[in-house]
């Protein structure tokens, strides 16, 4: 950054909001790019780029400590990124946890609750079958979901709560082994 760019970060250190903006609207397109690079999910990178912005303006007293904005605002956005696709990972894996855990009764065969389970699967409308393999077995996230299935990310998640909600109604009264 030039000398022009380190007084609008004096500036910025200082709270003035147009200096703010100015950053702002110089690397927040750039900021939603790496993080779509790293989680593929526009909405999300979205998300982490604002969430960026809005760090960077709470520590705005000390802007004047970073020697190149560019650089933090890039590590920030890397670090947010996979701590994001981390958090998707967990969440993912407590999905399908949930999935075999619903119920809890002893004494039946886990082979006849797997069936009916599988049954219940099965008799899902195929895309949305196909969208809860994705995700459950498969760990795919709801962006790549989508980009498999031609589909947008709301109508993934929209299958994945549908197919959970039917799973729940379903299979309340299977007993689980």
């Amino acid at each position: 950054m030039g000398t022009l760019d380190q007084n609008l970060l004096a500036r910025l250190s200082e709270g003035d909001k147009e200096a703010f903006r100015k950053l702002f609207e110089r690397l927040y397109a750039g900021a939603v790019q790496r993080a779509v690079f790293y989680i593929l999910d526009r909405q999300a990178a979205e998300d982490i780029a604002q969430d960026a912005f809005a760090h960077i303006w709470d520590n705005r007293r000390k802007i004047n400590e970073i020697t190149n904005i560019e650089a933090y605002l890039a590590r920030w956005i890397r670090n947010s990124s996979l701590n994001h696709l981390k958090h998707s990972k967990v969440v993912n894996h407590h999905r399908h946890a949930s999935l075999v855990s619903e119920a809890s009764t002893e004494g039946t065969d886990p082979e006849t609750y797997y069936r009916a389970i599988d049954e219940l699967i099965r008799a899902m409308p195929q895309k949305r079958r196909e969208v809860l393999s994705l995700s459950v077995y498969h760990s795919k996230s709801n962006a790549e979901i989508a980009e498999i299935t031609g589909t947008s990310i709301n109508t993934v998640k929209d299958h994945i709560k549908a197919a959970y909600a039917y799973l729940r109604q379903r299979s309340a009264h299977i007993p689980y082994p």
